[in-house]
């Protein structure tokens, strides 16, 4: 990435918006530019956002509040809650949203005064989910007033609403409105009651068991479980037995796990002597080993030899849970020509039999040839209560991979143990120039919270020196904490995030596409086409498109599979540790996480790259914290195939360009 020239470049859009009678030569374009590199560099500039929000047009007004609400800055609220009563419908949509995503309770008089005048239905959801994205209990009451209105979308955003209000105390209402004639409406109300911990819901609850919808069963079974009714095992196998869909009997295989004692055995075997899905299988065999039911153990046995990698995998683990014994003593056998897959559920097993012979084994594996197997071998290790970890993470720093250094320093830091001061220094500048920030961040976080029990002795506060030319943001944003704990203000060393957007290539970046472009991933398990959300996550949808021509994504496995959640792909290194060589920011947006939603994953905001997953089901709780970028139009069957260890062969994208 070409950083000074487009540094520069910004610098030089900034003056020329400073100067009153350039700017007034500005198109709109260059306004959306000027917005969109100020979003991307998480950036105000010299308050240009802000003027941007008086913009006579409503475009550029509407891009700058959603940059806002990116960006992320509380303290930026209450200007955009002055545009609670624009002119234009689009306008305060974004506003909605993004006072939702600012979450500052300053802002909750401008919302509920416009409430009852606002007369869009899309605008009025947004506002009634933004009080409860605020969280402040005094909003109850107003949503409780939408819970019988006759217009069914905003019952249904106030039951989403509040959701994320605790101690609501309006279990009655939701159980109400869990009889309510729209699916949406249900299903969200379920969710609602899933998210209190209030037991007075478990009665409701066993019903909704029965619902003609899906999702509403979905989670009603999660509800169960979460909230821990034991007297709801019961429902959960009988439901079980009845159950056609896959996705409903995730959850309530799941519950049962987390609810059930040995009376669930007959409905656990039961499922894996029937015709099942793969994926329902490998949950019941989890669930039998989570609640180590010794009974099935004879029935488990065969499974370790299974030719689904699935299910093979989930006896693995679920036998070790059972019989240790057993297990230990065919965990030489079971190593035999493993792949990384299975290696990885042998570690999760010799985890749970945690005793000095399986402490011997992952010894063994530390040793392993394959990076991956050595990181997770080193994280299962440092679990365990009988061993000293000390020797382990001083062997995991001079690892000559980069995951096992980090899982290293993060052992470290747990055991709080100070004498790898010097040495972790001493890593450090070795380390300055990698594209991946991880290491120098975890080593900069490491000393910023031994600073609370221990004085910064020299070694530490050259470190921190160091971070504040990082390359890297959030090495800097580390570093400038780390210093404040000391009582030093170092903020004017932050600066911004580097951009590639410039206003000579904004059209190519912002404007190529006429039409949202079309993915179709080949999977060896079959084609799933994918529409791209150019027209809501422009930065996002390139960056993919980018990186699916260059070949990046040709040959990578699923290395995330959770039924009844997401696939996950895009790590180059097949375990979740791996990325593209640097990071794009978050763009938030509307789109809902319904069932085929294409999400950019990340490790925190501002941290994605190239891993990007597909939901099974609807996921509220991830609406508005990562980016939807795509849905999937055609292959929900292959994606409900998937498994951990299953391939990209190719991304095929077609995308029609503007000619203009």
């Amino acid at each position: 990435m070409i950083r000074f020239p487009i540094a520069l470049s910004f610098g030089l859009l900034c003056f020329a918006l400073s100067c009153g009678h350039m700017a007034q030569e500005y198109t709109r374009r260059d306004k959306l530019a000027t917005i969109a590199i100020l979003e991307d560099t998480r950036s105000m500039g010299k308050g240009e956002l802000l003027d941007f929000l008086t913009d006579p047009a409503p475009q550029v007004r509407a891009y700058a509040v959603q940059a806002l609400g990116r960006i992320g800055w509380p303290h930026t609220a209450t200007e955009v809650a002055k545009l609670m009563t624009d002119s234009v419908e689009s306008v305060r949509l974004q506003v909605a949203f993004a006072l939702g995503q600012l979450g500052d309770a300053s802002t909750l008089q401008a919302i509920t005064s416009n409430l009852s005048n606002e007369k869009s239905v899309d605008v009025k959801c947004e506002m009634l989910e933004a009080l409860g994205k605020i969280g402040d209990p005094i909003v109850i009451a107003t949503l409780m007033d939408y819970f019988s209105d006759p217009e069914p979308a905003y019952r249904e955003a106030a039951a989403f609403a509040i959701s994320n209000i605790q101690g609501h105390g309006r279990i009655p209402d939701l159980i109400q409105l869990s009889r309510d004639s729209i699916e949406d409406v249900r299903w969200k109300a379920v969710y609602a009651m899933m998210r209190t911990g209030d037991s007075t819901a478990f009665g409701r609850l066993r019903w909704c068991l029965k619902d003609s919808s899906s999702l509403v069963r979905q989670y009603a079974a999660r509800a169960i479980g979460t909230l821990g009714d034991k007297a709801g095992l019961k429902y959960l196998t009988d439901r079980l037995r009845r159950e056609k869909s896959s996705l409903v009997k995730v959850n309530l295989i799941r519950s049962i796990a987390q609810v059930g004692d040995k009376k669930a055995l007959k409905s656990l075997l039961n499922i894996l002597s029937g015709k099942h899905a793969d994926r329902v299988k490998a949950e019941a065999i989890t669930a039998i080993g989570q609640l180590k039911l010794k009974m099935a153990i004879a029935k488990l046995k065969p499974y370790l030899k299974d030719s689904n990698r699935t299910i093979r995998g989930a006896a693995i683990t679920a036998v070790a849970q059972i019989d240790p014994d057993f297990f230990m003593k065919n965990v030489d056998s079971l190593l035999v020509d493993a792949g990384w897959i299975t290696k990885s559920r042998i570690i999760d097993g010799l985890g749970a039999v945690a005793t000095p012979s399986a402490l011997d084994v992952l010894a063994d594996l530390f040793n392993d040839k394959d990076a991956r197997v050595r990181r997770q071998t080193l994280e299962t290790i440092a679990k365990f209560k009988i061993v000293d970890s000390h020797p382990y993470a001083d062997k995991g720093l001079n690892d000559p991979d980069l995951t096992v250094n980090i899982t290293a320093v993060d052992i470290i830091g747990s055991n709080r143990d100070t004498t790898f001061i010097s040495r972790l220094a001493d890593i450090y500048p070795k380390h300055e120039t990698d594209n991946e920030p991880d290491l120098r961040l975890a080593v900069v976080g490491l000393f910023s919270d031994w600073i609370d029990s221990a004085s910064p002795d020299h070694r530490m506060l050259e470190i921190f020196n160091k971070a504040l030319g990082d390359v890297e943001y959030r090495v800097r944003k580390a570093a400038v904490s780390a210093f404040a704990k000391i009582g030093t203000d170092h903020s004017s060393s932050l600066g911004d995030y580097v951009t590639d957007i410039t206003r000579e290539n904004y059209i190519e970046l912002f404007e190529r596409y006429a039409s949202n472009p079309t993915a179709i991933i080949k999977t060896n398990r079959g084609d799933i086409t994918l529409e791209l959300f150019y027209d809501t996550a422009p930065k996002t949808v390139n960056n993919f498109i980018h990186l699916a021509e260059s070949g990046f994504y040709n040959g990578n496995i699923w290395h995330r599979v959770i039924p009844c959640f997401v696939i996950q792909d895009g790590c180059p290194r097949g375990d979740g540790w791996g990325g593209p060589g640097y990071t794009i920011r978050c763009e938030y947006n509307r789109k809902r996480f319904i069932r085929g939603t294409v999400g950019m994953a990340h490790a925190g905001k501002d941290t994605g790259g190239s891993q990007f997953f597909i939901t099974h089901t609807a996921l509220p709780h991830l609406d508005g914290h990562y980016t939807a970028f795509g849905l999937v139009t055609s292959g929900m069957s292959v994606v409900d195939r998937i498994e951990a260890g299953d391939s990209i062969r190719a991304i095929e994208i077609t995308a029609a360009e503007n000619t203009e």
